[in-house]
């Protein structure tokens, strides 16, 4: 099996940056009680905007400046929408929140041919609607996930390149372990390999199942079942034009 995962990091900004010109500085806050920048566009990186910058901060830098509160609810709606779009290539879609889409792309070869002219041709395509995914390409679902975590746009069809590559991600990559990819890190191990390198029994004994269970899936060696996205019966697919159309 061949797995792409499209991971929209910049999604949060994008489904504000198409309604106002490029020329206006835009950043997307957190909505906590102390709110930071979660993502800005170029014209307010140019001002020296970033990210977890304070409010105050953004302010001093411009105070006519395009804020807007994050939008949870909007971003899986348009994630939706995408994943709706995404079924032109493959039948297998999956929606993986907050802000990535796996793709199980082998059967498409037939038509596509490489999987390169797939990334291509959706990249081309989602450029036009307004996004800006980092694609990664995996034989498991969740390994294409963790590269794409990483930024990595890379193209790993096989396990045994998938072993090395894998190893080497940091154990943060593991997104739903938290507190023992914290602990690992307080002992000294950063990485999936150096975690691998580990006894098994101990590290299951210290840490539960589920942890290496995530590595066991990542690499193929047990099986990791995505649910397949089942699409609206009417769909849709809204752009924010920069302009007025009559």
């Amino acid at each position: 099996m061949i797995w792409l995962c499209l991971k929209f990091r910049k999604l949060p900004l994008e489904i504000f940056s198409q309604r106002v010109e490029k020329l206006v500085a835009v950043v997307v806050i957190t909505n906590d009680k102390s709110p930071t920048v979660l993502a800005c566009n170029k014209r307010a990186k140019d001002i020296g905007i970033k990210t977890g910058m304070s409010l105050p901060s953004i302010y001093e830098l411009d105070p006519k400046i395009r804020i807007c509160k994050r939008d949870s609810f909007n971003e899986l709606v348009k994630l939706k929408e995408i994943a709706t779009w995404a079924l032109r290539f493959t039948s297998k879609v999956t929606i993986s929140p907050p802000d990535s889409l796996l793709l199980e792309v082998g059967g498409s070869l037939k038509i596509f041919k490489t999987v390169n002219k797939i990334i291509q041709k959706i990249k081309k395509e989602l450029k036009e609607l307004g996004y800006t995914p980092t694609i990664s390409v995996g034989p498991t679902p969740l390994s294409a996930q963790c590269f794409a975590d990483c930024k990595l746009e890379v193209i790993i069809k096989n396990k045994r390149d998938l072993s090395r590559a894998l190893g080497k991600l940091p154990i943060s990559t593991l997104r739903d372990h938290p507190k023992a990819s914290l602990l690992l890190s307080q002992m000294g191990i950063s990485s999936i390999q150096q975690l691998r390198d580990l006894p098994r029994k101990e590290v299951i004994h210290r840490f539960g199942n589920k942890l290496i269970t995530s590595i066991d899936q990542a690499l193929g060696k047990i099986p990791d079942p995505q649910k397949d996205f089942i699409p609206e019966k009417n769909f849709s697919i809204s752009v924010d034009m920069p302009y007025l159309v009559q």
